[in-house]
């Protein structure tokens, strides 16, 4: 039985898609999961970015945990974004900005609270979640239209920042990355290689790219906390970069919370499995405690 076929048997989450954003070759969608029957993650909204190397899958690649975690009380928004090969870096980042922006706007719609918005992201979905969590700033394309919004203005006053970052098994420094890619000498490095670089066009794009080294560098002021899911044998990121990334927060006074799970592949938490409900929980755990810090009163 198909994934999407399981969860339509559920009887605690549901979900639609809509269109959130407008652009000159068409609309981008979001898959909207919300909660039947409430939970501990109740009034949190989580903006789910898919992977696919930068350059393919789209907003249904994580139907699996979205589903969890709508289960667990959330509201899951789970968006498509222009992406390579016809899009090239940041247009991904600044469309998932656009997405957080939308989120924040409709928060009542979405029974969220406007200060209780996570993100999320599978693979290079975790590091397009994470630059634009670093880059809340970042300003709207101007040949797009974000629905609900009248002018480019009135978009990039609204606030995109998130409170914390689930990254899962993410390669976070693409240039990195890609040299390793290229070194494996096979017909998976070659396509991870030409995903990239459709993406990101060439070696220096990618180098600009690199969180660890934009941190190291003193780029941002205030890191958001993030849980970083790491999977044993994962043959598409070496773990080198994820020690990069931990360092660098680690030198900036950051919180990262890692954890490794054991026995697994990359992308493990897209399917059941003892270990996709252990990182799950784990995942929901941090969401809860994560929230409910951000909602004590100062002092």
């Amino acid at each position: 039985m198909k994934i999407t076929e399981n969860l339509k048997r559920q009887k605690n989450a549901s979900y639609e898609d809509v269109a959130y954003l407008e652009h000159n070759n068409g609309e981008l969608y979001a898959r909207v999961w919300r909660s039947l029957s409430g939970g501990p993650l109740q009034g949190i909204g989580i903006v789910d970015v898919h992977g696919g190397a930068w350059s393919s899958l789209d907003r249904t690649s994580g139907d699996f945990y979205n589903e969890f975690l709508c289960s667990m009380g959330a509201t899951v928004i789970s968006l498509d974004f222009r992406c390579g090969p016809k899009y090239h870096h940041p247009t991904a980042v600044r469309d998932v900005c656009a997405g957080v922006r939308w989120v924040r706007i409709n928060a009542s719609k979405l029974k969220i609270e406007e200060t209780q918005i996570f993100s999320i992201g599978s693979s290079s979905g975790g590091h397009i979640a994470l630059m634009a969590a670093l880059n809340p700033a970042l300003s709207v394309d101007p040949a797009i239209k974000l629905n609900g919004f009248d002018s480019i203005e009135d978009v990039n006053k609204v606030d995109a920042s998130v409170i914390g970052v689930g990254v899962f098994w993410a390669p976070v420094d693409p240039l990195k990355r890609f040299l390793y890619a290229k070194s494996l000498r096979t017909e998976h490095g070659h396509r991870l290689a030409r995903y990239t670089e459709a993406y990101f066009v060439n070696k220096e794009m990618m180098k600009e790219a690199s969180i660890p080294r934009l941190i190291n560098t003193g780029a941002y002021a205030n890191l958001p906390p993030i849980f970083f899911a790491e999977a044993e044998h994962d043959q598409n990121v070496p773990s080198s970069i994820v020690n990069d990334l931990c360092d660098a927060f680690a030198n900036a006074n950051g919180l990262l919370s890692r954890k490794l799970y054991g026995g697994t592949q990359h992308g493990f938490g897209q399917e059941d499995g003892i270990q996709a409900r252990e990182f799950l929980l784990d995942l929901a755990t941090w969401m809860w405690k994560t929230s409910n810090s951000t909602s004590l009163p100062p002092g």
